[in-house]
């Protein structure tokens, strides 16, 4: 998906889910994760402070994967 645009990605990323099981949950598998939460957050309290803490460590995380480094530079070059 690298060559793939962003807005098409977010397209297709949107239909990653069990259609059948998750045809009635609006947003694909954004939906699908929102829900799980929402259910999460009802059993064990809001958790949104441990959430963006997991968000925040994987975008790091990301951000360091060499393949991510080389599309960074790349985007630092191009504009």
């Amino acid at each position: 998906m690298t060559a793939t645009p962003g807005k098409e990605v977010g397209d297709i990323l949107l239909k990653a889910s069990y259609q059948k099981e998750e045809a009635d949950i609006p947003a694909g598998f954004a939906g699908v994760f929102g829900r799980i939460a929402e259910k999460y957050f009802q059993r064990h309290g809001d958790q949104s402070d441990a959430l963006a803490a997991i968000a925040a460590k994987n975008h790091k995380t990301a951000w360091t994967i060499p393949t991510r480094r080389c599309a960074r530079i790349s985007a630092s070059i191009l504009s």
